[in-house]
């Protein structure tokens, strides 16, 4: 039974593997959540962008109106 047990572990061959994969995983994750981010925060600077020409236009037109 002893023996049999031993034979379910995983060879350090196969931990590496494992753990490589892992690796691989995490780092394409890591890839897809930089991309996220990248858009968010284009997408925020371009809100950003239009709020200051809005405020410029609504600042135009009250100035323009006693």
């Amino acid at each position: 039974m002893g023996d049999n047990q031993a034979d379910t572990k995983p060879t350090i061959e196969t931990v590496l593997e494992r753990m490589a994969d892992f690796r691989k995983s995490v780092e394409s994750e890591l890839q897809q959540i930089k991309i996220r981010q990248d858009r968010i925060e284009s997408m925020v600077l371009a809100m950003r962008a239009d709020l200051a020409e809005f405020i410029g236009q609504f600042k135009e037109h009250i100035s323009s109106h006693p």
